[in-house]
């Protein structure tokens, strides 16, 4: 029996003897095999072995093979070769020992796989699987018991393959399904000997009927297409099932097969199916053929075949499809009712709530709540699209469901834990009101984590929920659509307004008890529909606002401080909180217990509880707050032309002055106008972020690179794929955005903005930016390109005092470590790669301190 040869495995040894390649031979034979992953996005494994060949005396880190999409290199021995030892795998571990009787490196093949935007995650995988099996066919092992992670060998220290694996949005526990399935697939004449059969991890029982929706093959004693044919039935033909296996053959990604009386599988993405009963052991029936269909996207009036016949309509989405998503979202425990294959109201708000779910880290699994990163990047928006097929696929594979509160979080659970010294928020005025008039179905759930340690609502919408780069969500997110009221808590008056994110703005209410709150995301002006502004006075109960629509999503994100606050605050790990930062978990408690649309007496207080007048004409009086942002995007700290002319007076005779004082003056204005929209908006993020600009544009000489871009030739980190993009796609911009990849990435970004007009956007439709890259050279276009890429490298993260330190990931080569510096060069390496003018930058932000 052979292995079917899919692919091509390219040796190219490491020189010996060497630190990375020693030349001694793996001499009681190969025991098993060590999946691992690069840790560096974007490197090939072409990079990777050249990295290791030229450092080759400097480290003693390696592995055998490295693979992509492209290729499979062996740098030592392995397959092509008599086996080494390759130095992959900590010594003195237990794991490797206890589980396979030897360490890893005198036993184990050591494979990297290579992930990243450049890299086809689907071939690089397809490869990886492939290559593994073989060296189980090779070494004669069992493929379902030699395969390990090396996070499960070294749990403390690593955690690879687990993010190559997510990068391309697969599981550890698929792979290695992937691996048993592939190493039976390319066993070749299996039918000469006694056929081998993969093992079935699990079988459902239940009794259904299917009918073939395409030319269908049934196959003898195993779900997978090696598996002998033991009848082809045409389109229409009715088959009887009595169970379904969820782990056969990957087909398209369904690994689902149904199995018949007489032992015959079927593919379930082939037929449509029906269950007729079901046996001791329930399950919802998943049909699937709708994942893997990208001409669809399912969405609000979608009504499939079945739907069609119960409601006497014309279909416009084929076979099942919409009975199939509702399925499975009662599955998942999003939807409960009958699937009826009409996209209503019902199904809408149901994929919106297991969209936002997807966002979060917890979900149950096993009548657990667990916690993992999330892989989802999609919207909630309510339609079935890939992100969102991708999503549910992976949940259903790995038998996620929703983390839904045993309880409602409001209604005689444990009292909130005190989080980081923040004190909390006590209702103490007389008349109190919830402030969301919705009727969302996540109605008045409160988000908190208990005494006890239990995580009540969704955990990522709780006060200190943790947040991208380090940062910490400093209110909790009430639950409410877009254009609901948002009434007044408590009396008090409006202290400011202003842009708060991605097109939501701020509502600061001084209240009369002492707290501020913060009504925020709310709608943009929809407090002048009331007939409020900065300074009027609020009334319990009183609308005040309307929820916001961001890009795809919608809440009241509510947050309370101390007297005299007017702007939010930031907080982030290993700082300290905010002395003005209040925890409102227990005040929203309290309010959830209230009836909707009454006042209601807060028996804290002796006050007496006041009509509800109407909206009352501002206070002028008011003093202003100098932060208060009126209208638009506009900073909140602004800048002047010459202000910074003076600090940075140099003028490069080659462009002249006039070249210098247009690019200032344009990016004066764009920051003046726009800097809010980025949230580059405290003393802190404006110095951090003009000192590097100052360098990067030397000074606001040159927003095109002085230097040809030849340097940048065939750069592959920077996606120059093609002849000529080095120079075509060298730095401009206020940042000296560089390269096809992130001219493109930067064209897209563009686009979304809401504040540009349709003629200038109309200039990045069709990806037109590669073939203008010199729209970066405008002062606007060219502000905006380094707001965008402040932001998507999240550097207000570090923008820290310069006395204080910060930690960031570095990568050696062989694995990424933690790394503590000044913010300037964490912000610096972030930018440049490395610390090239350094001192330059800090220069620069010391200069800034005498305007900001």
């Amino acid at each position: 029996m052979s292995f079917k040869q899919k692919y091509t495995i390219t040796p190219r040894y490491l020189t010996k003897p060497s630190k990375r390649r020693s030349g001694k031979l793996i001499t009681g034979g190969v025991k098993f095999i060590v999946a691992h992953d690069t840790g560096n996005p974007g490197s090939t494994a072409t990079n990777n072995v050249r990295y290791y060949e030229n450092s080759r005396d400097e480290q003693s880190a390696s592995a055998h093979l490295f693979v992509d999409d492209k290729e499979i290199i062996e740098c030592i021995p392995a397959l092509t070769g008599v086996p080494e030892k390759a130095w992959h795998v900590l010594y003195g571990l237990d794991t490797d020992n206890h589980i396979f009787g030897y360490d890893a490196n005198d036993a184990a093949i050591g494979v990297e796989y290579c992930y990243g935007d450049n890299i086809d995650a689907d071939e690089a995988y397809r490869k990886y699987v492939w290559v593994i099996a073989f060296i189980c066919e090779k070494y004669q092992l069992d493929p379902s018991k030699a395969v390990a992670g090396h996070f499960f060998l070294d749990p403390k220290r690593k955690t690879d393959p687990l993010t190559g694996l997510a990068h391309s949005r697969r599981t550890y526990e698929q792979l290695l399904k992937d691996i048993v399935t592939e190493y039976y697939a390319c066993l070749e004449n299996i039918e000469e000997g006694p056929v081998a059969t993969a093992p079935l991890l699990s079988y459902t029982a239940e009794v259904g009927k299917a009918i073939a929706t395409s030319k269908l093959n049934l196959r003898k004693e195993f779900p997978h297409r090696t598996a002998p044919i033991s009848q082809v039935v045409g389109v229409g033909t009715e088959l009887d099932y009595v169970g379904w296996v969820s782990d056969g053959e990957a087909v398209n990604g369904n690994t689902k097969w149904f199995k018949t009386s007489n032992g015959e599988y079927f593919w379930s993405g082939a037929v449509t199916s029906r269950t007729d009963v079901t046996t001791s052991t329930p399950t919802a029936t998943i049909l699937s053929r709708y994942l893997e269909d990208d001409a669809y996207t399912l969405a609000r009036g979608a009504i499939d075949t079945v739907g069609a016949r119960s409601y006497g309509k014309q279909a416009n989405i084929p076979a099942d499809y919409v009975v199939a998503l509702q399925t499975d979202l009662t599955t998942l425990g999003f939807l409960s009712g009958k699937a009826d294959g009409a996209f209503g109201t019902g199904t809408l708000e149901a994929l919106k709530d297991f969209q936002e779910a997807a966002l979060v880290s917890d979900r149950q699994l096993n009548n657990q709540t667990i916690f993992i990163k999330p892989s989802y990047t999609g919207g909630t928006h309510g339609e079935c699209d890939k992100a969102t097929r991708e999503e549910i696929k992976l949940w259903l594979q790995n038998n996620y469901r929703a983390a839904q509160p045993s309880t409602a979080p409001w209604k005689g659970v444990e009292a909130p834990q005190e989080l980081n010294g923040i004190p909390f928020a006590e209702p103490s005025a007389a008349t109190l009101y919830w402030p969301v008039q919705t009727h969302d179905r996540g109605g008045r759930e409160v988000a908190f984590l208990g005494v006890s340690g239990k995580s009540y609502g969704r955990n990522g919408r709780r006060f200190l929920a943790e947040r991208a780069g380090g940062r910490y969500h400093v209110g909790v997110d009430l639950w409410g659509n877009a254009g609901d009221i948002i009434v007044a808590c408590e009396d008090g008056i409006i202290v400011n307004h202003y842009h708060f994110y991605h097109g939501v703005h701020a509502l600061f209410v001084q209240c009369d008890s002492g707290v501020v709150i913060n009504y925020g995301e709310v709608k943009e002006k929809s407090w002048q529909e009331f007939g409020l502004e900065k300074g009027s006075r609020v009334k319990a109960g009183q609308p005040i606002a309307r929820v916001g629509q961001m890009t795809d999503s919608s809440m009241c994100h509510f947050e309370m401080y101390a007297k005299g606050t007017t702007v939010n605050q930031r907080y982030f790990k290993g700082s300290q909180p905010p002395r003005e930062l209040l925890n409102p978990t227990k005040y929203l408690l309290y309010l959830a217990e209230l009836n909707s649309n009454q006042l209601q007496p807060n028996p804290n207080s002796s006050m007496e509880q006041p009509e509800v007048p109407p909206p009352t004409e501002p206070n002028t009086a008011l003093p202003v707050s100098s932060e208060q942002n009126e209208i638009g995007y506009e900073a909140k700290i602004k800048i002047n032309v010459d202000d910074l002319l003076k600090l940075f007076p140099t003028v490069n005779p080659n462009r002249g002055r006039e070249n210098k004082e247009k690019n200032i003056t344009g990016f004066v204005d764009s920051f003046n106008s726009y800097a809010d929209y980025f949230a580059i908006d405290s003393q802190l993020e404006v110095k951090h972020f003009l000192a590097q600009i100052a360098h990067e544009c030397d000074q606001w000489n040159a927003y095109e690179e002085y230097a040809s871009g030849k340097a940048y030739e065939g750069r592959e980190d920077l996606g120059n794929s093609q002849s000529g993009d080095g120079v075509k796609f060298k730095g401009r911009g206020a940042i000296q955005t560089t390269g096809r990849k992130n001219y493109k990435t930067t064209g897209k970004k563009l686009l979304e903005l809401p504040f540009l007009t349709d003629t200038e956007k109309a200039l990045f439709q069709n990806d037109n930016i590669l073939n203008q890259p010199t729209l970066l050279n405008n002062a606007k276009f060219g502000t905006l390109a380094a707001f965008i890429f402040w932001t998507s490298k999240d550097l207000n993260t570090l923008c820290q005092p310069d006395s204080s330190l910060v930690t960031i990931k570095r990568f050696d080569g062989k694995k990424w470590y933690n790394y503590t510096c000044s913010p300037i060069e964490a912000i610096t390496r972030k930018i440049n790669g490395g610390i090239n003018g350094l001192d330059d930058r800090e220069s620069n932000y010391k200069k800034l301190g005498a305007i900001i």
